[in-house]
């Protein structure tokens, strides 16, 4: 999370509120709805926030569809 704030610019309540329909891992974009002044907007994720990301997802031992601080419900 830190890391996505970092890097890509998201603010907290932006990463609290991110899905992963909103993620786009080829093109490397974000999709943030409703930010900040509720306006949508794209961000791009650094390689190093990518890899991290992908990492985090990749090692969790449940394996959710959705990371635990991802919602689906969007």
């Amino acid at each position: 999370m830190f890391m996505l704030m970092l890097r890509c610019g998201l603010r907290v309540q932006e990463v609290a509120e991110l899905t992963l329909d909103a993620l786009e891992y080829g093109r490397r974009q974000i999709f943030v709805f409703h930010g900040k002044g509720a306006k949508d907007r794209v961000v791009y994720m650094s390689e190093d926030a990518r890899s991290a990301l992908l990492a985090y997802l990749e090692k969790r031992s449940s394996k959710p569809k959705h990371c635990s601080w991802c919602r689906r419900d969007r």
